[in-house]
């Protein structure tokens, strides 16, 4: 019972931040994740990612496309107690940051 209202409030974090979010950085998240949204909107852009992240299967599937460092961070972040990214104490105990954003190719 208490998983599934944890799930519960992670998944309406999840919806609060994806709503928050500037176009700009749900339009670059879409593109990380390999979706072309249909329309400009961001309202639209967040209605294709919301079921992807909601995926178990999809998640795993990225989780180990992920480098060493990269899954380390993601573990770091989801057993924080306030579900954050401390990435100062994160380069300390590992002796690296890590980089998630792709190479920019030639015609981006």
């Amino acid at each position: 019972m208490y998983w599934k209202r944890k799930n519960k409030e992670a998944r309406a974090e999840l919806d609060s931040a994806l709503e928050d979010a500037t176009n700009d950085v749900i339009k670059s998240l879409a593109k990380q994740l390999g979706l072309q949204p249909k329309s400009r909107k961001k309202i639209d852009a967040v209605a294709e990612i919301r079921p992807l992240l909601n995926d178990s299967a999809k998640l795993i599937e990225i989780f180990k496309s992920l480098n060493n460092i990269q899954q380390k961070a993601v573990a770091e972040a989801v057993y924080h107690q306030s579900n954050e990214f401390d990435e100062g104490r994160f380069q300390t105990k590992y002796g690296s940051s890590p980089n998630f954003s792709k190479k920019k190719d030639y015609y981006d």
